[in-house]
């Protein structure tokens, strides 16, 4: 995994976090029998984030990430980026 901010290689750091979508489907109406329902499951900390710190938060990153089969993924992010809910709705 890599990040660069504007051209200049940012440090990468692994870190564990709770993951927004995977609190999202904990608390989705459809996954409740009764609306009052808790979920049945808790989330935990997740291993798979991945945190860089750019000198503007304004300012656009690339970031790249390699999968285990040698598949490399690319995004050049402008920020900041919007958390769009309709990215993950069945369609």
């Amino acid at each position: 995994m890599s990040i660069s901010e504007e051209g200049q290689e940012l440090t990468v750091t692994k870190d564990y976090a709770y993951d927004p979508v995977h609190i999202m489907a904990l608390t989705s109406e459809r996954l409740k029998s009764n609306p009052s329902d808790e979920p049945s499951f808790l989330t935990t900390l997740w291993p798979h984030f991945f945190k860089a710190k750019a000198s503007s938060p304004s300012s656009t990153v690339t970031i790249k990430v390699t999968d285990r089969n040698g598949k490399t993924y690319t995004e050049t992010m402008k920020r900041p980026k919007a958390f769009d809910l309709g990215a993950y709705k069945n369609n």
